[in-house]
This record gives structure tokens, C-alpha cells and sequence, in this order.
């Protein structure tokens, strides 16, 4: 039985005659606007060819072939497995079928399922009978280069460039970085570059071929390389859009964000209409911190296309970095009712009222946050912001109302609601509830450090070392929980010489910290030693005016006699933190420390 008998065989095993017309049917009209039930990702631009699957033609002055039995039963299997989404098995039943018809059609659709379900050995195979029975074929060309890269075969390589090369040289250079996209690791990166190199030999000016290499080099981080290779692709083709920006990313990759802010005004004085151009140098601005001169670019872009919501958003970002609170608002009011930007710009609006101290307007805005990523991140903030103002009562109504969709989200609300409980010193509640915390995340460093925390306000110091030194077996190289323990045992305790170990792990790793300079030096204070303890918690004072710092300072100023200088510092923290308790007691302490 051969193709031209397709119409009128008769099945000669038992399957539904029904089944077979609807499936003849499908693959008829599947060939002719293109398959929609299977994806297909590196042959997806070319589309299918419009001839049907089983071909009524002979090939290559061959007679028709053969339909056997066994080949419709695997082909017709095969589709089905496919239509339905079974495409393993729908895999290897077009393996079979293909090996059984010199049709290249059906070797074709076996290496599309194999390239989807990454199965790269039957891939191979699939697409060995694909050139077999079509040698001229560039999408078997192309997927058979990309096998040969993750095989290694850099000879097989060569040869599917060499003929992609010659029988399409307009669409080599698309080919070429289809195929750098589609590397999955170094060594396949590696792979590609020797044989570009190859290739090199023997067309050495082929623009395309350098500015891949350069392409390869900077996804590996070998910049220098990427700046030279790049160039010499500019020397063939001095206009090239494509080179140019690379080189821009290599400049920007290299620190030197001037050159790649060049690169890009020198590219788009010559093609001003390129919007993607003026996008990618506000980016570049951007990296650069240079946010007036990114919304100068941005403005720019909108000056062309005004209605473009990305570019309107992103500029209204750059107005909030540099704190121009009223053209911020401005844009987002214009997108607030938008679809699909409404969440975002209702968030945003409620950051600037708040950046503003407008808070009845800002918990306004949050709440109009309905949806999406920015529901969570609203109704937090409003929290927040609450709570900062001081209205604990109106801030405790709204946790019960915020659902999370993941861990993250719910460590965070965990740790909101500690911090609202020991706001009001509620240390029990505080940490009764961080307790039945860590029974839905067991050992979370977060919610451990925290109630680490809550325990020192209930001298509940077993627990306190406990949490924390369960951190540290975990995480010994954690600065926080190494100051925080060796504060304590300063603090709280006689375990001085323990104290100086954990701390000194703690200032060897964050050396400019203010809270673990000014514990180190409580800790040079307890042990006697003042000129060590002055020199540290002014370092400390410094960097970070913090009221308890200053009063550490002042005790060690006191206790050395230095008495006029230590009157200097406390009635400074006074002036910032005149409720202060710690600074209130050492006045109480110290006779003739306050003026009052």
C-alpha cells in the first residue's frame, strides 16, 4: 500500500473509523495554518510548511513510500499522544514512524517534541533523519547546530554554519544569535566560540561572527575580550546598531558609564527615531545615578510617543529618587486609572502623600490598592505608616484584614506584629506569639533573632542565648546575632571574656557598624578599660547619633573624670531625645550631669 491508495485504505487493525477522519482531518488543516497543540520554540519563527504531514508526492525521483500497518498504527498514536499533550509518547511514536517513510515531515515533528521535552539524545536522532531525507532544509540546519553545541560536536558545528553560511547569508547573523540565546552553559558558550573561530579563518570579515564572540565573551564576564571583539565587528560595519549597544552594555559591565552614555548619543544622533536606543541610555543614566539626566531621556521618549505608559511610569520613579514629589504625582495621576497600572500608581500615590506627611491621603491611596503584586506591599505600608504616626489602635485593626500568598509575606506580617506588640511593651504577648510563630517556620533566623530580642526585655536570658546561638551554628558569619549576644553577656552579665569573642567576630566582619562599634566598646568600658571605651563609642557617636550610644559615651567620659565633655554630649542627645529613658536615668544617676 503506498501514499496514493491513503484515501481509500482500509484499516487493518481495530480503530475507530470515526477517530481516524477527525485525526486526517486535523492533520490536513494543522499543515495548513501551523500546529497549535504542540510548542514549538527554536523552529517557532519559520512555521511549518504548508504540505500535508503524509506526503502524496515522491521525493527525489523515489517511488511513493510504503504505508504499512505498523506505520499508521505508530503515526496515527502519535497524534493522538500529541493532541492530547502526551508528547513523550507522542515522541516516540514519531521516532518510529519517521525511521519507516523517507517523508522528512514526520522527523521534523519528532525533533520539535523532543527539542520541547529537552530529551536532546532523541533530538539527535530525530534530527539526523530530518537532514537525512531534507540536507537543504535551514531549520534542520539550525537545530542541528544547536544540538552539535551541546553535544560538543564542534565539527558537526562547523559544518551546519559552513551550510547555513553559504545557502542563507541574510538571515545568517539572526541564526547566529538565536543560537548564542540558546545556551544553557559555559562550556556550551566555549563550544560555540572555537568553532566561531574556525569559522573566522575562513571569512574574516564577517561582522556577525566577531560580535557574537563579543556576545559570548560578555555573558562570561570577559569583558576586555568582548571590547575587542566588538570593535573589530565595528570596523566592518561602522553603523551597526546592534554592535553599538553591546558595546554600550560592555562599557556600562566595565564601571565606565560616561563611554556607554557616548556610545549610545553618537548611535542615536544617526537613528533618532529608535525609541529602544533613548530606553536603553536612560537605563545607562540610571546605573549611573545620573537621574536628571534619565528623565531628561525619558521625557524624550514621550515627546515621541507620548501615550507610552512604561516610559510615563518609569519617569515618574525617577521624580520620586529625586524627591520632586509634585511631577511624580502629576504622572501617576494620569495613570491611576488605567488598566493594569491602577494597583501600582494607587501605591506609589500613597508613598509620595507619606514622603509628603500627608498620612489621611496616603492610607487613601494604599487602600485603593485592590489587586495584584501591590495589594501586600499596600496594606503593610499602611501599617507602617500608622503605626510611625502613633496610632496603634487604628494600625492593630488592620492586620487581621491582610492576607499573604507566600513565606516571605508571612514572615513579614510575623515581624510587623511583634514590632506593634513591643511598641507598646507588650513583651509577653510579643513573644508568646514569636514562640507559636516558630512552629509554622522552625528555626527562621528572623523570627528567632526577634524574639531574641523580646527575651532580653524579660530577662528571659537562657532564651536569648539559646535563639542566638542557633543562628550562629547556622549562620557564623551573621554580624547582627554575634553583636547582639555579645551586647548581652556585656551588658547583662560578668561573661566578659566570652563577650569579647563573639564581638570581635562582629567588628572583624562589620567594621563601620555604629551598633557594633559602640558594643564593642561597652565592652572595652565594663573591662576597665575607658581610653580603648572613649576612643571606640565616639567613633561609634560619629557615625550614628543614637541616643543609647551617646549615653554608653557619656558614662565612660563621666567615669574618666573628662566631666565637661561628657555635659557636652548628653545635653546634645538631650536636645534630639528629651524622653529618652537611658539618657533620663544617667541624669538621674550622675549629680550635676543635667543643668535642671
Amino acid at each position: 500500500m503506498d501514499f496514493s491508495s491513503i484515501c481509500g485504505f482500509r484499516v487493518m487493525f481495530r480503530v475507530n473509523k470515526l477517530i481516524i477522519l477527525k485525526v486526517f482531518l486535523m492533520v490536513a488543516l494543522t499543515f495548513l495554518v501551523g500546529c497549535s497543540t504542540m510548542p514549538e520554540q527554536i523552529v517557532a519563527r519559520d512555521g511549518l510548511a504548508e504540505e500535508p504531514l503524509v506526503s502524496l508526492k515522491a521525493h527525489a525521483n523515489r517511488a511513493p513510500d510504503k504505508l504499512t500497518p505498523e506505520f499508521l498504527y505508530l503515526f496515527l498514536t502519535a497524534e493522538l499522544a500529541a493532541q492530547r499533550g502526551m508528547y513523550d509518547v507522542a515522541l516516540d511514536g514519531y521516532l518510529q514512524a519517521a525511521g519507516q517513510v523517507f517523508d522528512p515531515r514526520i522527523a521534523e515533528r519528532a525533533t520539535k517534541i523532543a527539542l520541547f521535552r529537552k530529551r536532546y539524545q532523541d533530538a539527535l536522532k530525530a534530527v539526523s533523519l530530518w537532514l537525512e531525507r531534507d540536507s537543504d532544509n535551514l531549520i534542520a540546519r539550525r537545530v542541528g547546530a544547536v544540538l552539535a553545541i551541546k553535544e560538543g560536536n564542534g565539527e558537526a558545528l562547523l559544518e551546519h554554519m559552513e551550510f547555513v553560511l553559504k545557502a542563507d547569508p541574510a538571515g545568517f547573523e539572526e541564526t547566529l544569535f538565536e543560537l548564542v540565546s540558546s545556551l544553557d552553559s559555559v562550556q556550551e558558550q566555549n563550544n560555540l566560540y572555537k568553532v566561531l573561530e574556525h569559522l573566522l579563518s575562513a571569512y574574516p570579515k564577517k561582522g556577525s561572527i566577531y560580535l557574537a564572540q563579543s556576545l559570548l565573551s560578555l555573558q562570561q564576564g570577559k569583558f576586555q575580550q568582548a571590547k575587542q571583539k566588538v570593535t573589530r565587528a565595528l570596523l566592518l560595519q561602522p553603523n551597526w546598531v546592534r554592535a553599538h549597544v553591546i558595546k554600550a552594555q560592555i562599557f556600562v559591565h566595565l564601571g565606565d558609564f560616561q563611554e556607554a552614555e557616548r556610545v549610545l548619543q553618537r548611535i542615536i544622533e544617526k537613528r533618532p527615531a529608535m525609541v529602544k536606543l533613548r530606553l536603553l541610555l536612560a537605563q545607562t543614566q540610571i546605573n549611573s545615578k545620573d537621574f536628571v539626566a534619565a528623565a531628561k531621556t525619558y521625557q524624550e521618549v514621550l515627546d515621541l510617543h507620548p501615550h507610552d505608559m512604561n516610559s510615563q511610569y518609569a519617569l515618574a520613579m525617577i521624580y520620586m529618587q529625586l524627591k520632586e514629589y509634585k511631577q511624580a504625582k502629576s504622572v501617576l495621576l494620569g495613570l491611576v486609572d488605567k488598566p493594569l497600572w491602577g494597583d501600582r500608581s494607587n501605591f506609589n500615590l500613597g508613598r509620595v502623600a507619606a514622603l509628603e506627611g500627608d498620612l489621611e491621603q496616603a492610607i487613601g491611596w494604599f487602600d485603593g490598592v485592590l489587586k495584584g503584586d501591590y495589594l501586600f506591599r499596600a496594606r503593610i505600608s499602611a501599617i507602617e505608616l500608622l503605626m510611625d504616626g502613633g496610632f496603634l489602635e487604628r494600625s492593630g485593626l488592620r492586620f487581621d484584614e491582610i492576607e499573604t500568598v507566600n513565606s516571605s509575606q508571612e514572615l513579614r506580617l510575623i515581624l510587623l506584629r511583634s514590632q506593634w506588640l513591643s511598641i507598646q511593651s507588650r513583651y509577653s504577648e510579643a513573644f508568646n506569639f514569636l514562640t507559636q510563630s516558630l512552629k509554622k517556620m522552625p528555626d527562621k533566623k528572623e523570627v528567632l533573632y526577634t524574639r531574641a530580642l523580646v527575651a532580653e526585655k524579660l530577662d528571659k536570658l537562657a532564651i536569648l542565648e539559646s535563639d542566638l546561638l542557633n543562628i550562629i551554628d547556622r549562620y557564623p558569619d551573621d554580624a547582627d546575632a554575634l553583636n547582639a549576644l555579645g551586647y548581652t553577656l556585656v551588658d547583662r552579665t560578668e561573661r566578659l571574656e566570652e563577650a569579647e569573642i563573639y564581638l570581635t567576630r562582629a567588628i572583624a566582619l562589620k567594621g563601620q557598624d555604629a551598633v557594633i562599634i559602640d558594643s564593642y566598646g561597652w565592652l572595652k568600658y565594663r573591662q576597665g578599660l575607658y581610653e580603648q571605651a572613649v576612643s571606640y563609642l565616639q567613633k561609634a557617636y560619629q557615625l550614628e547619633r543614637e541616643p543609647e550610644i551617646a549615653g554608653h559615651l557619656v558614662e565612660a567620659l563621666w567615669t574618666m573624670g573628662r566631666k565637661q565633655e561628657a555635659r557636652g554630649v548628653f545635653e546634645e542627645a538631650m536636645s534630639e531625645n528629651p524622653a529618652d529613658a537611658y539618657l533620663l536615668q544617667i541624669a538621674h544617676d550622675k549629680e550635676g550631669l543635667s543643668k535642671d
